[in-house]
């Protein structure tokens, strides 16, 4: 029981920082499509790339 609780907690902590980040990328996201950004440019992680047919992106990271 204890390890299950162990693992229930790591899993939990994975998770807390999986939707941290989401939050983060659709904050940034949020203010990208506001123009509050002195940079035009969009940074790469809010970037969505086109996949080719055997599974990798046009540039060149796997997906």
């Amino acid at each position: 029981m204890e390890q299950e609780l162990r693992r229930a907690d790591g899993i939990s902590k994975i998770a807390t920082q999986i939707i941290g980040n989401a939050r983060t990328i659709l904050s940034a996201q949020v203010a990208y499509q506001n123009n509050e950004s002195a940079d035009p440019t969009m940074p790469r992680v809010l970037q969505m790339n086109e996949v080719t047919e055997n599974g990798k992106a046009l540039d060149g990271v796997r997906h």
